[in-house]
């Protein structure tokens, strides 16, 4: 338990158990708000021990949702509606490559080499589990490279990474900075 104003630790449990957790809460008589996780028993605890306090997620789990929501949002409305390009490999070829992208395409080519032994495999005996078994990979991967016409290239290459709350940045610094945190976490 943290007191947010002071951002001291008031006291800390070792116990999950939802008694143990209620009676400890019970010692803390001014409890107004709790930040916790989704956990039932945390919820159960401090709603026995106090059942006018307002309980809400921690900052953690609140991203998390968010972004599982925002996640299953977008591939709902996106279904179907992305194309993707081919890309030639030997057309990259004629730009340097960093020690990182040579790696990467090291295993874009092996993997490929895979592929194609795969296919071969499987034109000779027809049978993805004879297949699988022989190149100890699994029937779904079999299935997969057995379909593939082209090189396959990983979906996220050449895309640079930004956070999912740089949108919101210069919120959350401001909140920070005016201490409009919950009061309580446990």
């Amino acid at each position: 338990m943290i007191d947010i104003e002071t951002g001291d630790i008031v006291d800390l449990i070792e116990s999950r158990e939802l008694k143990d957790i209620e009676e400890w809460l019970k010692k803390f008589k001014n409890i107004t708000v709790v930040s916790r996780d989704g956990s039932t028993t945390y919820n159960s605890a401090t709603t026995n021990a106090h059942p006018n306090a307002i309980q809400i997620s921690d900052r953690f789990h609140i991203l998390k949702n968010l972004t599982e929501y925002g996640k299953a949002y977008l591939k709902r409305l996106l279904k179907n509606k992305v194309e993707l390009s081919v890309v030639n490999v030997s057309e990259s070829k004629a730009t340097k490559l960093t020690k990182a992208e040579k790696k990467q395409e090291n295993l874009q080519n092996k993997k490929w080499e895979l592929v194609r032994e795969v296919q071969s495999a499987y034109k000779k005996c027809h049978n993805i589990r004879k297949v699988s078994r022989d190149l100890g990979i699994c029937r779904t991967s079999v299935k997969k490279y057995i379909r593939l016409k082209e090189v396959p290239t990983h979906a996220s290459k050449g895309i640079e990474k930004s956070s999912k709350l740089d949108e919101y940045k210069e919120l959350i610094i401001a909140m920070n900075n005016d201490n409009k945190t919950s009061n309580y976490n446990i």
